[in-house]
């Protein structure tokens, strides 16, 4: 539930689910050497003390909760063993010449929250490519997707690359038809977060966060976050834990939460305080979208000419997670160009409200 008193103009939300959960408790105690434990964190104070000093705040409304079917909006893309992030070792052979793979998808409910940090890693491994091919021949990137995985990837390889050659292609150039501009926008990894259960998976999970961590800071720092729709809000809580924040985001990340009463008039129950940020789809994608042609990333509807390049062409890219499992078997579209960024052929990210955030004023 976000605090409904920030400068910035956002809907109130307390999940449905989260109210449901709260005699729920969860007793889970893991090794963890890249991220401390944040109930171990968080000995001592007291549920007594009040939430923002006595400051009162207007009851959530629940009245558009529904008794019967409350999912307007909830399948989630979800794949087996989290996010596929990887380059392939080989080349693929093509009369263009050698095309190098890299796969990234499979983000689930977090794909906003890990999309700058995914991006990062991308990135990373264009900068590997670079260097072993070396300055004679002139690396183009094909960039599969236009939801938020795709234009997170696009962006920063501009940003690291201006005068590198970049194209998105996508099945859907308008954004407002992607499922990533339906997305709740806040930064957790819910859902992905099963699939990190490791400890070898939650380093990579705490590196993925932190590095979108560090790029979203990079932008409040630089005053961009109004124009990115981004906004550190105060979200509250029944006093449960949520291990998606407390056994597998860095503490440097999303900091541990505040325990006390609920700084509402009738819901002042015990509750928990954190702070994290919401990021207003309707507003990045399109900012997004609106830097990369100014700084002369085409975008094309061409993706059907990608299919079937591939020694394997058809594999498993995600499972839908509702109340029971279904898989999903899409085609793999590599580019046809000599380097290619694959972002974001998961159907979209995350569509886990049905509710519109309004832009910021």
């Amino acid at each position: 539930m976000a605090d409904p008193s920030s400068d910035s103009v956002w809907s109130t939300v307390l999940s449905r689910r989260r109210l449901l959960q709260a005699t729920a408790a969860l007793s889970v105690k893991v090794s963890m050497p890249a991220i401390l434990g944040r109930a171990a964190a968080q000995a001592g104070g007291s549920d007594s003390l009040p939430l923002r000093g006595g400051e009162i705040l207007p009851d959530p409304d629940f009245s558009l909760l529904r008794p019967k079917h409350p999912y307007l909006i909830g399948i989630r893309p979800h794949r087996v063993g989290g996010v596929r992030l990887e380059l392939e070792p080989e080349p693929i052979a093509s009369r263009w010449g050698p095309k190098f793979l890299i796969h990234n998808y499979g983000h689930g409910g977090a794909g906003i929250t890990l999309s700058f940090g995914c991006a990062s890693v991308v990135a990373d491994h264009v900068h590997t490519l670079l260097r072993a091919i070396g300055r004679t021949r002139r690396m183009s990137v094909a960039v599969i997707g236009s939801g938020v995985i795709g234009l997170t990837v696009a962006s920063e390889l501009r940003r690291r690359w201006p005068r590198l050659r970049i194209t998105v292609y996508a099945k859907e150039l308008d954004v407002r038809r992607t499922t990533s501009f339906k997305a709740a926008g806040q930064f957790e990894p819910s859902g992905i977060y099963e699939e990190y259960e490791t400890d070898e998976g939650r380093n990579i999970l705490a590196d993925y966060l932190r590095r979108s961590r560090n790029r979203i800071v990079e932008l409040g720092d630089a005053s961009r976050w109004p124009h990115y729709g981004i906004a550190l809000r105060r979200n509250y809580t029944l006093n449960h834990r949520i291990p998606a924040f407390d056994t597998h985001t860095p503490l440097d990340v999303v900091p541990k939460p505040r325990t006390g009463t609920l700084p509402f008039r009738s819901l002042n129950v015990a509750g928990r305080e954190y702070r994290t940020w919401l990021i207003n789809p309707t507003i990045l994608l399109p900012r997004l979208v609106s830097d990369l042609k100014r700084s002369s990333v085409p975008f094309r509807p061409q993706v059907h000419h990608f299919r079937g390049s591939l020694p394997h062409p058809t594999q498993p890219l995600c499972t839908l997670r509702v109340r029971r499992r279904r898989r999903l078997t899409q085609h793999s579209l590599p580019g046809g160009l000599l380097g290619l960024t694959w972002a974001g052929l998961a159907p979209a990210d995350r569509a886990s409200f049905a509710w519109r955030l309004p832009p910021i004023r």
